[in-house]
């Protein structure tokens, strides 16, 4: 018995009950959930004793599951606002600046977290990746007044494709957004930032730069294409 119920053992159902997320076409409505919920306190409340066993897998794979869904939908709903409209933000820098050269403007994907005054207590925070065109770089911990063009992360019909929205959407950054205008507001970098900004100088000056920055700072931007694709045939990456 004791073994049957081992932490592990409940871990592994408690996972088992997130994988229906992975077929269902569409998350359940209210009324469906709440259903599973009644079905399962009956189930709790009326079945004997001896089947014990059985109902605490079931009350395990039940609860992953219905927690799985509320998650899902409190994550959407919480997007939902910001999905295909111009807008104005004030948001955070999540992503490090790795960059070398402080002159380009070749755009590239920065995170940032969008800080809603009207829910200062909410977490996690809304993420979006802002495509950054202009001159100054944002660093971690920058506190920036944004003018984006949003849009989501859409998945392609492809079945033997990479399902990019479900991987956005794993990763809480199913938002992306074009760069109308940015205001600096806060200059306060965080300590990944100002670590970074007194290593790279000596990055720099290392044949590969681009792998120490992934390997440090978990920024794969800088790496050239042989050593992408060396990692990737090796299954290093």
């Amino acid at each position: 018995m004791r073994q049957l119920f081992s932490l592990d053992l409940l871990a592994i159902i408690f996972s088992f009950g997130c994988l229906p997320l992975m077929f269902l076409p569409s998350l359940l409505c209210d009324y469906q959930w709440y259903v599973i919920v009644l079905i399962l306190i009956v189930i709790i409340l009326i079945v004997p004793s001896k089947f014990q066993n059985y109902v605490i897998i079931i009350t395990v794979f039940s609860i992953s599951f219905l927690w799985s869904v509320a998650y899902s939908k409190q994550y959407l709903t919480k997007i939902e606002p910001y999905i295909d409209k111009t807008i104005m933000v004030k948001a955070e820098v999540e992503t490090i600046n790795t960059q070398f050269s402080t002159s380009s403007t070749d755009p590239y994907p920065v995170k940032f977290a969008i800080n809603d005054d009207s829910q200062p207590l909410l977490y996690p925070k809304v993420t979006i990746s802002v495509y950054w065109d202009q001159q100054i770089k944002p660093k971690t911990g920058q506190i920036w007044q944004l003018t984006l063009k949003t849009k989501v992360v859409h998945g392609y019909l492809n079945e033997g494709g990479f399902d990019s929205q479900r991987f956005a959407m794993a990763n809480r950054n199913l938002l992306s957004a074009k760069l109308i205008q940015a205001e600096l507001l806060e200059d306060n970098l965080s300590i990944r930032q100002l670590i970074a900004d007194y290593t790279l100088p000596y990055i720099d000056l290392f044949t590969y730069q681009g792998i120490l920055i992934a390997l440090a700072f978990g920024d794969r931007s800088h790496m050239v294409d042989e050593h992408r694709i060396i990692m990737m045939q090796t299954g290093v990456a």
